[in-house]
């Protein structure tokens, strides 16, 4: 479960009502002796499923390259790629593509985003983790790929997953890349 946030409120009498309640809206609810409930707002995990390349299309495009004419974003390899998505409550929210070299044994990660309303909560994460799974079942012994260098938290967010590790700079049409082995 993935918590958003949490909110403390006073119930005075009407604890068992209001937790029935709140509860009945799929929210977690935790009393406590002195009368307050913690409500914690929450989503259900994120399901993760292969998809088609046209199926990332759109997410590509409006969080990769917004600007750029909406064919810029397809790749001529797409036919060749592992594509999925991570779908919290049948909405696709997270996006990752793998590309196996099969004669080189080694997985190419591209095109990895996250609806902006749905970072931070896990879901990138756990469908790295997934993707990575996935290329080392088709026959990936080594994985690479790059990523967006304009966060600070590019470096520690790939820290998570161990054996990434950050390498040479590099830049195409006027966007800083970090290149990942």
């Amino acid at each position: 479960i993935f918590c958003l946030h949490s909110t403390i409120i006073s119930l005075h009498g009407t604890s068992t009502k209001m937790e029935a309640l709140l509860r009945s809206e799929n929210r977690i609810v935790e009393s406590k002796p002195d009368s307050t409930v913690h409500i914690i707002e929450s989503k259900p995990e994120p399901e993760f499923r292969p998809i088609k390349a046209e199926d990332t299309w759109q997410l590509r495009h409006d969080n990769l390259w917004p600007t750029k004419p909406f064919d810029y974003i397809k790749d001529p390899n797409d036919h060749k790629g592992l594509h999925f998505g991570a779908f919290v409550d049948d909405q696709l929210v997270s996006i990752m593509s793998v590309y196996i070299n099969k004669d080189e044994a080694e997985g190419r990660l591209r095109y990895f985003v996250t609806k902006p309303e749905w970072r931070g909560h896990g879901i990138g994460s756990a469908l790295v983790k997934h993707t990575l799974q996935q290329a080392k079942n088709a026959g990936a012994k080594s994985i690479w790929g790059e990523a967006r260098n304009h966060r600070a938290s590019v470096k520690h967010f790939y820290d998570k997953f161990g054996n990434i590790i950050p390498g040479e700079q590099f830049n195409q049409s006027e966007v800083s890349f970090i290149r990942l082995s």
